[in-house]
């Protein structure tokens, strides 16, 4: 469904130009990319152009009926927008390589250590 809001048109004109109005219009009016980060810890990683910033980042050329793939059930991959995977540019960007246990691998092994596994977290029991 095209976006068609003549009060927000005429504020971006105003605000950043002709030129990136037209192009925030166009974009708003295109349908929305669908992205996936891939699970490591699978070994199936989704086909698509890969996400510059993220390793295991994938955007799909269409968004597919995720219930039917049982590799999504499986925790093969995750439904995420490719924006939040910044995420993993700011742990690496702190990260020293003459700390013996970096903020990154220090996340990750938590992570692990959490029992998080697939898209649900399943805490352990003592």
């Amino acid at each position: 469904m095209p976006f068609h809001s003549p009060g927000l048109r005429s504020a971006d004109e105003r605000d950043v130009g002709d030129h990136d109005a037209a192009l925030l219009c166009e974009a708003l009016d295109a349908p929305p990319p669908c992205s996936v980060r891939a699970n490591p810890a699978r070994h199936h990683v989704p086909d698509g152009e890969r996400v510059p910033w993220c390793e295991h980042g994938r955007y799909l050329d269409k968004r597919p009926v995720f219930t039917l793939d049982p590799f999504f059930h499986a925790g093969a991959y995750y439904v995420q927008e490719a924006s939040s995977m910044m995420v993993e540019q700011a742990f690496k960007a702190t990260d020293s390589p003459t700390r013996k246990y970096s903020r990154w691998t220090y996340a990750r092994r938590q992570v692990e250590r959490a029992g998080i596994c697939g898209t649900f977290s399943i805490p352990p029991r003592y």
